[in-house]
Order: C-alpha cells, then structure tokens, then sequence
C-alpha cells in the first residue's frame, strides 16, 4: 500500500505538471476534493466491517478500487485517468489504512501483537521505498510500467488475500 501511495504521488505530480500543462499550485483543486471524499467514504465502510464483522470485504473492496484505478489510467493516460486512479487509490487507501492493523491485532496471538505491529511497520517503510524507486523509474521511463506493476501486484494481493481470507472464513 504505501509502495503505491509513493509511487503514485512521485508520478501523478509529475505528469500533471509535465504532461498535462497543470500548474502545482493547482494541484490542490485534484487532491483536496480526492482526499475528503475518499475520507468521507472511509467512516462508513469501516463501521459497516466493525459492526457486521465484514472485514474481509471492505479490505478486498480496497485493493479492488487500487486496481482499478491504475487499470483506469492505462486505459485512458490522460488527465481524467490520473484523477480517476488518485481518486480511487486514495479511497482504496483510507479503506485499507485502518482496517489492516485491526486485522493484524485481531488475528495475531496477544504475545506476538508488538512483533508483529512492528513488522507491519517495517514493511511499510520498505514499502515506500520501493514505491520511490517504481516512481523514479517510470518518471525516467514510461507510465506502462507503473500501470502495469500496479495492476498486477493489486491482482496479486486480491488473489492471495482473497485465497486466505477464505481460509480463516473471515
């Protein structure tokens, strides 16, 4: 997740300045609208997996929106494209941002929950690295590759997460 939320916003800035002709200081007027609607969105889906116990769909709905956004913008590679893909990734993001750790917590024995947080965490931090690395590969590049690596590891991880949240019957 974090891979994607650096690369993402290594890459979308870029071409919307560079390729797009939008000034940064415009930028705000994509990524404040993006933001309070992925958050507003956000509120009730977590509510809805706490109360119903329906984790494993709102997470699966994350990482299908995180998807399909970059999908999207291969599709189109065009301006409507970068705010599509920002726009569900960003919903993708707030869906999944909180619903992980309770997740791990929920699903890891009480003595290992510090371990295992700080693993998490450790991962993220790897993760925004090599999210910086894709980034500056496809700013040197081409966006093929970022669209094409974000489709396929969103693929990846709904496939894999899907496959064990079955397992658990979560």
């Amino acid at each position: 997740m974090h891979a994607f939320l650096v690369a993402i916003f290594t890459v979308i800035p870029y071409r919307l300045v560079y390729e797009y002709g939008m000034p940064k200081v415009e930028h705000w007027k994509i990524y404040v609208p993006a933001l309070i609607l992925s958050l507003i969105l956000m509120v009730p889906a977590v509510v809805f997996a706490e109360r119903k116990k329906r984790f494993g769909e709102v997470f699966l709905l994350g990482v299908a929106l995180i998807g399909f956004g970059f999908l999207i913008y291969q599709l189109l590679n065009s301006l409507y494209g970068a705010i599509i893909l920002l726009v569900l990734f960003l919903i993708g993001f707030h869906l999944l941002e909180p619903i992980i750790p309770s997740l791990l917590t929920k699903l890891t024995h009480r003595d290992l929950k510090g371990l295992s947080l700080g693993f998490f965490n450790t991962l993220q931090f790897l993760g925004a690295f090599f999210g910086g690395l894709l980034g500056g590969l496809t700013i040197k590049h081409d966006t093929f590759l970022f669209t094409s690596f974000g489709m396929l590891f969103s693929a990846l991880w709904f496939i894999v997460a899907y496959l064990w949240l079955k397992a658990l019957r979560f």
